[in-house]
């Protein structure tokens, strides 16, 4: 069965280059630690990637996604990288370096890669310009966006704005937990990540639903990260509020759980029983397959998974590659 994973990161080549050279890339400090693993500080973020494979050349990545019985991956950043908080020139100079080579990686070998841009999103014009970019001269799919934008929730006008444009462009955005805003209660355990980025998602696709974005953008293709987060399963309460309080209702001409499948969802639950969950509450057309590659957190054999549950051969199918061909247009 052909795999097409949907959510797959890179670290970029240009990055290992300046640390080569003893440079930061676009403002962001690079270190490796004794393990390989690699280290970030862009201001005050600090992140450190979990495996050393983020520093594997796009050639030999290939091996890797042949040992997973991946065929395609889409890449796209490393969401740590994501450049939400820098100057603006700064940050618009990181983006076009990075959708310049995720671009010559696909056109290298289209066969095993599509892409993801990324987009400053504090400047509204500049997104717009790049993103128009990214989907008519680079050929990318869209791009990944965070959770947040430095902070702030993405209830923004001039967010919408960015997203009215990647609507009109059909581009496919996946929606990625960024710089856990509730870090500091979330220390210990590797919570920030278990409880913290299902709750960034959930956030999110909360203030795109409230806010009535979902509601005027009827044909926007927003992909959440690690299946929605809390959101499938938290609908109830969205739905309850929605018919007792009016500061939940005023932006909504419907409850909330009639926008669940305006979203797309990919497959990281790390549970059978999640999963078929998820697929009951939005339906099997709205789930593509991810993976989080490279991370220690991700999926290493996808299709050993899907195929040892307990889902019909069809539901399978179409979340190994057929919803990813249909709504991505990837063949």
């Amino acid at each position: 069965m052909k795999v097409i994973d949907i959510h797959a990161h890179i670290l970029p080549a240009s990055l290992r280059k300046s640390f080569e050279n003893g440079e930061p890339w676009y403002g962001t400090k690079i270190e490796r630690n004794s393990e390989g693993r690699t280290i970030l500080t862009t201001g005050s973020r600090r992140n450190e990637m979990s495996t050393p494979e983020y520093w594997v050349p796009y050639e030999q990545r290939i091996a890797l996604m042949d040992e997973a019985e991946v065929d395609v991956q889409l890449l796209s950043l490393n969401p740590q990288l994501l450049r939400d908080s820098d100057p603006i020139d700064v940050a618009a100079s990181a983006c076009q370096s990075v959708n310049d080579e995720i671009a010559e990686a696909v056109s290298a070998r289209p066969d095993r890669y599509q892409g993801l841009g990324t987009i400053t999103l504090k400047d509204p014009e500049r997104a717009c310009n790049e993103l128009n970019r990214i989907m008519k001269d680079l050929k990318l799919h869209g791009i990944i966006i965070g959770s947040h934008i430095d902070h702030t929730n993405l209830n923004q006008s001039h967010f919408f704005d960015i997203l009215k444009e990647a609507e009109k462009l059909g581009a496919f955005i996946l929606l990625h937990p960024l710089s856990t805003r509730a870090k500091p209660i979330l220390n210990d355990y590797h919570l920030i990540n278990l409880i913290g980025n299902p709750m960034e998602t959930t956030t999110a696709a909360a203030n795109l639903i409230f806010s009535g974005y979902m509601e005027k953008l009827p044909n926007i293709k927003i992909c959440l990260s690690h299946a929605g987060g809390y959101l499938p399963f938290a609908i109830g309460r969205f739905d309850h509020a929605y018919y007792t309080r009016k500061d939940v209702s005023d932006s909504l001409k419907k409850k909330p759980s009639e926008y669940l499948k305006k979203f797309y969802y990919d497959t990281i639950t790390h549970s059978d029983v999640g999963l078929k969950q998820v697929i009951d509450i939005v339906g099997s057309e709205n789930i593509l397959l991810g993976t989080d590659f490279p991370a220690d957190m991700g999926v290493k054999k996808p299709l050993e998974w899907i195929n040892s549950t307990n889902l019909k051969s069809d539901i399978k199918e179409k979340i190994c590659h057929l919803n990813a061909e249909r709504i991505l247009a990837i063949h």
